[in-house]
């Protein structure tokens, strides 16, 4: 068996595989972490399509905190001068 590519790795440095499954006629989202031999994985979620959209709706709102968080912390170093010509760059 080849080694397995992670669909992601996150900040623990745990590689992470997202895969269609299909059990007794339905589809379900199954996400693993690849196992130390590269070549096996064990499952942590399991997620219908109603599960799936709660968990996407959780990232919708983390990234958009995050991105509120992160241009607060930037826009917070600008000088007025420096947002005029941030909002003229918007602009083109």
């Amino acid at each position: 068996m080849s080694e397995l590519k992670p669909t992601f790795t996150d900040v623990k440095q745990r590689k992470v595989v997202a895969k269609f499954v299909e059990e007794v006629g339905f589809e379900y989202l199954s996400i693993e972490t690849i196992n130390a031999d590269g070549e096996s994985t064990s499952q942590i979620l399991e997620l219908n399509v109603y599960d799936a959209k709660r968990l996407s709706e959780a990232c919708e709102a983390f990234l958009k905190r995050s991105i509120a968080r992160n241009f607060a912390q930037f826009s917070g170093h600008l000088t007025p001068h420096d947002r005029v010509e941030l909002a003229n760059e918007e602009d083109k």
